[in-house]
């Protein structure tokens, strides 16, 4: 005869076989084994490249996106680029770099770091981190935003823009420093082919319609090249060559007169594009 002892034991080890019998079944389910019914693994998520177009001599910028699952806190990744097409600014800091923001889908608080030691070699890299996570797609986050500039006479065509390890390494983590694992999909930038270029002429004149003769015309782009042209004895000035598409402002410098600035796009010959100035002698 089983002592108390014995029937307390026995009794604890028929409880126990009964409550993993049921688990078995219940996770199973009918004609499924616990083998083919075991947990799948976390879903991937991706970071992608979103592919801009744009003409030589102008500025792009080059999106990267993020499909969340909510947990992200932290990252970085390299972008490597054409340097004989593109350029962007070589500024390495926490927060200075003009060409490399965080986009608008990150959370509050995240910090970056740029390194862009890299750049005459066609990389650039970043890193972020905060304490907050993503909010979780759709739609897709926007985690950083790059401004590149196409380099006048740029061959025409898609020019890759890859992800890379160097200077800083593709990673994901959580708020306990877990990999999160990511797909990384490229893009790349379309440049336009150039338009031909242009030309632009008109003429400066006094109050009462003279011409003024000597004045310094400039003709000056988006990204600060200027060029220079001189009246002739009538106060005609032409620029030849000029590349079609970004936009100019023109303006004129006198001692004796004012001369209001023209900004515009020009993406055919201007032939008039005329000066009247005001003030001097009347």
């Amino acid at each position: 005869m089983k002592s108390i002892t014995q029937f307390v034991s026995s009794y604890r080890r028929m409880f126990l076989v009964g409550i993993v019998a049921v688990a078995v079944v219940a996770f199973s389910g009918p004609g499924k084994t616990l083998a083919e019914k075991t947990e799948a693994p976390a879903a991937v998520h991706t970071v992608s490249i979103v592919s801009p177009s744009g003409a030589p001599g102008t500025q792009v910028f080059v999106d990267v996106e993020l499909e969340s699952g909510g947990d992200e806190v932290a990252g970085g990744f390299s972008l490597n680029f054409d340097p004989t097409k593109l350029s962007i600014s070589n500024i390495s800091s926490p927060g200075n770099n003009p060409d490399v923001t965080l986009g608008s889908g990150v959370p509050s608080g995240l910090s970056r770091t740029v390194n862009a030691n890299f750049v005459a070699s066609g990389r650039i890299g970043l890193l972020f981190d905060g304490d907050n996570q993503f909010t979780a797609s759709p739609p897709n986050r926007q985690i950083a935003r790059f401004r590149f500039t196409i380099l006048p006479g740029a061959a025409g065509g898609p020019t890759p823009i890859t992800f890379g390890n160097s200077p800083a390494a593709q990673s994901f983590s959580d708020g306990l420093a877990n990999t999160i694992q990511m797909t990384w999909v490229n893009g790349s930038i379309n440049i336009q082919a150039a338009a031909p270029p242009v030309t632009v002429s008109g003429r400066v004149t006094v109050p009462g319609g003279a011409g003024l003769r000597n004045a310094i015309v400039t003709l000056t782009d988006t990204n600060n090249v200027r060029r220079t042209a001189t009246t002739s004895t009538f106060g005609y000035y032409t620029f030849t060559n000029v590349p079609s598409g970004p936009t100019y402002t023109a303006a004129v410098a006198s001692r004796r007169y004012q001369f209001t600035p023209i900004t515009q796009a020009i993406t055919a010959d201007l032939l008039n594009l005329d000066f009247a100035g005001t003030g001097g002698d009347q």
